[in-house]
């Protein structure tokens, strides 16, 4: 269970089918933030690209999450540091320990054999945000370090300083959150959508934010797609727009399945808050 993927997985999250998922399992923290009960701590679980985001670390501590085992992220995430400021941000937001370990190939050997692209940097960071051990070096290794569950409750218990989680302000933070941004239920009625339909999307909510004011556009100025503002992202959107226009329903989502349609009442960020995806019965 992954709660967030990276566009180009051709998966299904349990925000993809959310009616179904919370039919199933409810809409409780268990259904969508499960940690474990054992000896050693609580034990909850953030798997590559959901380390990217502070909610969901947050959803685990707020379900009792004591150890948080994140593994794996990409490159260039290792390099630049932003794994280990992620690591570190995680564990000392939320007061607890963060359990990082991570594949380690970002070279090629002299045959020109390449490994998946991650770059190592296993780590272990303690429930003040301060790592306990790392190591940066190529190659198979271990991380090890004292996990004091005893030290990090009476932290959460007792102190006065960089413990958050008594301030929390949640009628506060509930207005950051009131309008969705990404839809959900886009795989209720079909398979989850490949890279160049999950691609439109992602740009649809892009402009909506801009749209709205939530973000503003860049100048329209020279430069690849991707990286040269406005008239670039343009570009490479129309692109999109095109092959997924170019392409057959099988293509977009492999075997044929019934034609849907958007419903919904109220406002997303600028579209629809609410959105569901049905069957479109006129169009059968």
């Amino acid at each position: 269970r992954k709660n967030v993927v990276f566009t180009i997985e051709h998966t299904t999250t349990p925000h993809d089918v959310w009616d179904q998922w919370v039919a199933m399992f409810g809409d409780g923290l268990d259904a969508f933030f499960p940690v474990a009960q054992m000896p050693i701590g609580n034990i909850g679980c953030l798997i590559c690209m959901e380390g990217n985001y502070p909610e969901l670390a947050r959803g685990l501590m707020m379900n009792g999450a004591e150890i948080v085992y994140r593994p794996s992220s990409i490159e260039n995430k290792i390099s630049t540091g932003v794994w280990q400021i992620q690591n570190q941000a995680r564990a000392l937001d939320n007061n607890c320990y963060v359990i990082a370990p991570n594949t380690g190939y970002h070279t090629v050997d002299a045959a020109g054999t390449r490994g998946f692209v991650t770059g190592g940097h296993p780590m272990i960071v303690d429930y003040r945000g301060q790592i306990a051990h790392e190591i940066r070096t190529q190659g198979d290794a271990f991380v090890a370090a004292p996990i004091n569950i005893e030290g990090l409750r009476q932290h959460r218990a007792n102190a006065r300083q960089n413990n958050w989680a008594p301030h929390m302000k949640t009628e506060l933070y509930r207005l950051v959150y009131e309008k969705t941004v990404w839809p959900k239920n886009l795989a209720a009625h079909r398979p989850p959508q490949r890279r160049e339909a999950t691609d439109e999307i992602y740009f649809q909510t892009i402009r909506r934010l801009q749209e709205t004011g939530v973000q503003v556009p860049p100048a329209a100025v020279s430069g690849r797609a991707g990286t040269g503002g406005a008239a670039a992202g343009s570009s490479l959107r129309e692109h999109i727009l095109g092959r997924v226009s170019e392409m057959g329903e099988s293509e977009r989502t492999g075997p044929p399945v019934p034609k849907l349609r958007v419903v919904g009442s109220d406002e997303v960020a600028g579209g629809p808050k609410e959105t569901a995806i049905v069957p479109d019965q006129a169009a059968e």
